[in-house]
């Protein structure tokens, strides 16, 4: 099973999603451009 989290691409929604991801220790790589990113350590 795959979990699926949509972000919005820009602005201050995507800046506190990111950090609130990070700061429950899900790494993931991401660009500006980007529609689809994987987490690196997420079980």
């Amino acid at each position: 099973m795959k979990l699926k989290i949509t972000i919005q691409k820009s602005g201050r929604l995507n800046e506190d999603s990111i950090r609130i991801l990070k700061e429950a220790g899900i790494d993931f790589n991401y660009g500006l451009n980007k529609l689809k990113a994987d987490a690196v350590n997420f079980p």
